[in-house]
């Protein structure tokens, strides 16, 4: 037992309202409270936030200050900031969706108040700029920067589906903050990703923590399809989960608009069409809608992925075969995440399997 372990306990039930860690959650939370750099590898849906946000608000272990968050996507920041205030911690988020305005009023907080955010939401890009870097540098001569911890991490890697460019300028943090515990953490990841996110970021004596990937609440099918096989979907949505939560991949935009127009105006679902083409405001919208329940499915190309966070999502139907099997078990991923039971099911036919077999060879 740790010396931090009585506060760590406490928090995780007063806090977050949790009375019980899931898997390599404390080992995460201990590593980091001692200082060192941890990799957290922990499949959709494990928990990996609160391995870096419970310990952003105790007092008891070797890190004081700051734990800077790191993260790809402006809306899974924005809402894990609201999720963070309402459970009554300090915390602040920059990014380019804000004033400068106010962007420079956080910065001179982190600076010169006192009273300093528990946790910081930034973007990858944001650390790049010189008035972050400056403000960085301010805290970590302070000895007031905890961590950072890295969400996403398997975009740092040119090996991974999901590499963004921006990543990669995050291996200065050991260059400019030798002292700073760096937390990694991704829900996938092969070997070879896993070992050039350590490189690249310089943690080569990191605590690894892994685990399984096999989710047993998911209830894996195929099924067969003629055309596009929307009746059948329908069918099965109507007897197996009517009225709930779900998502159903599409390979193009046009299949998303056509099959979600289909649900809504034929077959009276209440259902949206998601892909990269739509304004941010459109997809803001259009995930709110789908959190309060007021829509019952998305219908999505995989621009609907990284940062997707709803507990209660019963199936995820992917209309035709996925791009890559690791997509596929990250998409899957996001259904049953409160741990109930949940339907994945891929449809296909011998026509689509046929074409795209002759299109690869």
């Amino acid at each position: 037992e740790t010396p931090w372990y009585p506060e760590v306990r406490k928090k995780l039930s007063d806090v977050f309202k949790v009375e019980s860690f899931r898997r390599n959650q404390l080992e995460a939370i201990n590593a980091t409270l001692d200082g060192q750099d941890v990799f957290v590898l922990m499949p959709t849906g494990g928990g990996k936030s609160l391995c870096f946000q419970l310990p952003a608000i105790c007092e008891t272990g070797r890190t004081k200050g700051v734990t800077v968050v790191i993260g790809p996507l402006i809306s899974l920041m924005d809402d894990q900031v609201q999720a963070l205030r309402e459970k009554g911690i300090d915390v602040e988020a920059i990014h380019k969706d804000m004033s400068s305005e106010k962007s420079r009023e956080i910065r001179y907080r982190l600076r010169q108040s006192p009273d300093k955010p528990k946790l910081l939401y930034v973007t990858p890009e944001r650390i790049q700029l010189d008035g972050m870097n400056e403000t960085l540098g301010v805290l970590y001569r302070q000895n007031l920067l905890a961590r950072f911890a890295v969400d996403e991490v398997h975009c740092i890697s040119e090996w991974g589906r999901d590499f963004r460019d921006a990543y990669k300028a995050l291996d200065v943090l050991r260059k400019n903050f030798p002292k700073v515990p760096i937390m990694a953490l991704t829900g996938t990841a092969t070997k070879r990703v896993v070992n050039d996110i350590i490189t690249r970021l310089r943690i080569e004596e990191c605590v690894q923590l892994r685990q399984s990937f096999n989710r047993p609440n998911l209830n894996y099918m195929v099924e067969s399809k003629v055309g596009r096989g929307l009746a059948k979907i329908v069918e099965f949505i109507n007897s197996r989960h009517p009225g709930k939560t779900g998502i159903i991949y599409c390979r193009s935009r046009a299949d998303c608009e056509q099959v979600a127009g289909e649900l809504c105006d034929q077959y009276h679902i209440p259902a949206e069409f998601f892909h990269a083409r739509l304004e941010r405001d459109t997809k803001t919208q259009i995930l709110q809608d789908w959190q309060s329940g007021a829509c019952k499915v998305v219908v999505a190309t995989t621009a609907f992925g990284m940062g997707i966070d709803k507990a209660d999502v019963r199936f995820v139907i992917h209309q035709c075969l996925p791009r890559s099997l690791e997509g596929y078990y990250q998409e899957t991923g996001r259904a049953g995440r409160d741990g109930k039971p949940a339907d994945c099911v891929l449809c296909n036919s011998f026509v689509f399997l046929l074409k795209h077999s002759r299109g690869s060879n």
